[in-house]
Order: structure tokens, then C-alpha cells, then sequence
């Protein structure tokens, strides 16, 4: 039978044009295999026990369900989505660390780049290692209790201004004082500096009791800033969240689109909620924190007077800006009612300096306390202050 199949293929094959042209290999289908016109099986068209296997772009009912496809369109959509927020946090990124939005004149920065966080934690850290050699942690050299023969004391007792906070404490007001001064011949007069960051009214007042009393001294100088009424009695909320350890990894990432948008979320809220330094400084002006406060100064006062040290508050504004007139002028009347001589600065600071940006009188971009414009300006002013009305010679 097998014969026969291949000799009626072979016949149709010639029939239909001879064999001419047809290669030595030529295949006749019978039998389910393949065959050389020779008549050897060249191939079996399908393994016995095994099934046909079809092309792959062959024809035929498709496997995939309606729902993988779905599934595989989701994905790739969601792809796309995280693959253009990493392509967009990665070009923020690059601009924030080129300095593209640094803000560096900006009046009211709404965020700090973190090599500017970096110098100003530079300078405080300077800071901080000269005053290791402190017994109080001043940045001041170590002074004795008794002065030099033939020379006059003073002290000048502060906050962070007279410390130096962001600004090389060289630079600070009081050392300026004291360079005036030596280089004065008409004077012999020595300038220490008590004042520590953080510190308040209050603070001062304890420092002056326990430890400043040992001190021999002609004259107390205390510098005032807006948040000295702080008694410790009105809560200063902070907002924290950027701290957690949660985002560390996203911090190591992308440091500088963390500050970026860490620093926006917190200025909104501190904006329109109790939170942040504004609400907390404001509230240290109501009338019952200051009532409270007129205690402190009454109390100071009366020490200086047992001592018979003459005194004078200087009022050191960080700016030129309209609000630290308004603050100077709800403690003033405290002043003049407890009958403490004092040195307002504002109105020579807006004199002086009025017409220069607020940035530009920052210690360093990252820091609003004052530079070294504003401490040339108070300790030439208070230079001049305390030789017309302290006897110092």
C-alpha cells in the first residue's frame, strides 16, 4: 500500500510538469511522513506520543483572559507614572543642587539648601570649640574675678547675639565693643562677654546672681532681642515630622528635594496654624507674659543698683523690618517704668541701613541673626553710648 501511495504522488507530479527542475530531495507526502524521491523517510510529519506542535504566529484561539490584559495595562501605565516621578524628582534635584532656586535674595526665603545648612553648622561648630575653653561656655577667653590695675570692666550680657550664633564670634557686637575700646588710647577698658545661646531675660538674671557676682566690674551692658521675655511659660511648638526616621532614606536620596519640600509644608503651616517661632514670639508680647516679665527686669535693676554698676539695655533688632519696632515699643514703657536707661538701635538701623535687603544683613544666608553690618552699627553706637555716660576714667 505504501508502494502504491508513493507511485500515484509520483505520477501526479509528473503529470503536472514532469520532474523537471525538482531537486534530487524532492519530498512525497504519504503516510503521514516525508519521503526522498528515492523512496527513504526523510522525517515524520508527528512524533508518535507527542502532539503538534504549532508555530508560534500561527493562527489560533488566543490564551490570554480579558483580565491579564487589563492587569498588564495597569501595569504599564503605573511604569510610566513612577518612571516620570523619579525623571521629575531627578531634574529637581540637579536645579536645587546648581543653585537654581537658592532664594539667596529672597526677603522671606521659604527654604534653606543644605550647603548653606552645612556653612552655617561650619561656623557654629567654630564657635563652639573656642568656647570649650570657657568655664561658662562663652566664646570668651577666660577672665579672673578681679580686673587689672588701672583698668575699667565691663560686661556685656546676651542671648545667642552676643555668642554668635551663624557668625564667627569675633564678629559678634560685644567683641567689637572691646577691639574699640583697645584700640582707644584714652581708654583702659576690658569688655567680657557673657551670653549663650538660647538664653532668655530670665536666664541672664540667674547667670548674674550666681556667677556674675564674683565678677569686679564698672558697668553692665545687657543686649535685648525679641524673644528675651520668653519665661518658659508659653509652650513653643515646633513642628518635627521632617526629623522622623522614616525618611532618612529619602533624605540620603534626595537631600535637597527633601529640604525643599520639607521647608514649603512647614512655612504653610506655620502660617495658618499655631505652629512655629512667629505664633510662639508673638504671644511672648500678650499682657499677662509681660506683666511677668516687668518682675525679671525689677529684679535685675535692683541688683545692678546693690552693686552700684551703672546699666543701660541695648535693643538689637535683626533687621530693619517694621515688626521689631513693634516689639521694641511694647517693652520700652517697661523700661521707662522701671526707670532703666536704654539704647533703642532701631531707628539708626533704619537710618543706616534701611535701604540695604534684609538678606544682605543676615550672619550667613542660612541664618537671620545679625551680620556684620548690623554688629558694626551696635557696637559703634554703644561704644559711644557708654563713654558719654559711664565713668570710665
Amino acid at each position: 500500500m505504501a508502494t502504491e501511495r508513493r507511485t500515484i504522488a509520483h505520477r501526479a507530479v509528473v503529470e503536472a510538469g514532469g520532474t523537471r527542475g525538482v531537486p534530487a530531495f524532492f519530498l512525497v507526502f504519504g503516510s503521514g511522513r516525508l519521503y526522498h524521491t528515492r523512496g527513504e523517510p526523510i522525517m515524520t510529519r508527528k512524533k508518535q506520543g507527542q502532539p503538534h506542535r504549532k508555530h508560534p504566529h500561527a493562527a489560533g484561539p488566543q490564551t490570554t483572559t480579558p483580565g491579564a490584559r487589563r492587569l498588564k495595562h495597569v501595569l504599564a501605565r503605573v511604569g510610566l507614572l513612577l518612571g516620570s516621578w523619579v525623571l521629575c524628582l531627578a531634574l529637581l534635584e540637579t536645579a536645587l543642587r546648581v543653585g537654581l532656586l537658592d532664594q539667596a535674595t529672597r526677603e522671606n526665603p521659604t527654604w534653606y539648601a543644605p550647603r548653606l545648612v552645612a556653612k552655617d553648622k561650619e561656623i557654629t561648630l567654630a564657635n563652639y570649640q573656642f568656647a570649650q575653653a570657657n568655664p561658662y561656655r562663652f566664646t570668651d577667653k577666660a577672665r579672673t574675678y578681679q580686673r587689672l590695675p588701672g583698668t575699667k570692666r565691663l560686661a556685656v550680657l546676651g542671648d545667642s547675639f552676643i555668642w554668635g550664633d551663624g557668625l564667627p564670634y569675633m564678629e559678634t557686637w560685644n567683641h567689637k565693643l572691646e577691639r574699640l575700646f583697645q584700640n582707644d588710647p584714652n581708654y583702659k577698658v576690658e569688655v567680657i562677654s557673657w551670653g549663650r545661646n538660647g538664653w532668655s531675660t530670665a536666664d541672664e538674671l540667674r547667670f548674674l546672681i550666681t556667677e556674675g557676682s564674683k565678677f569686679e566690674l564698672d558697668g553692665l551692658i545687657v543686649g535685648y532681642s525679641t524673644n528675651d521675655p520668653d519665661l518658659g511659660l508659653i509652650q513653643r511648638i515646633d513642628l518635627k515630622w521632617q526629623d522622623a526616621a522614616l525618611w532618612r532614606p529619602v533624605k540620603w536620596a534626595l537631600p535637597y528635594t527633601f529640604a525643599f519640600v520639607s521647608s514649603g509644608v512647614n512655612r504653610f503651616l506655620w502660617k495658618h496654624t499655631k505652629y512655629g517661632y512667629g505664633t510662639w514670639l508673638e504671644r511672648l508680647y500678650e499682657p499677662d507674659n509681660m506683666k511677668r516679665y516687668r518682675d525679671v527686669w525689677r529684679t535685675l535693676v535692683q541688683v545692678a543698683r546693690d552693686r552700684r554698676l551703672p546699666l543701660v539695655v541695648v535693643l538689637t533688632p535683626n533687621n530693619h523690618r517694621e515688626q521689631f519696632r513693634r516689639y521694641f515699643d511694647t517693652v520700652i514703657p517697661l523700661f521707662e517704668e522701671l526707670q532703666i536707661p536704654y539704647l533703642d538701635l532701631y531707628p539708626m538701623v533704619k537710618e543706616e541701613l534701611g535701604n540695604v535687603p534684609t538678606r544682605a544683613l543676615c550672619a550667613n544666608p542660612a541664618n537671620g541673626h545679625p551680620g556684620v553690618l548690623l554688629t558694626d552699627l551696635f557696637a559703634r553706637h554703644t561704644y559711644a553710648y557708654v563713654k558719654e555716660h559711664f565713668p570710665l576714667k
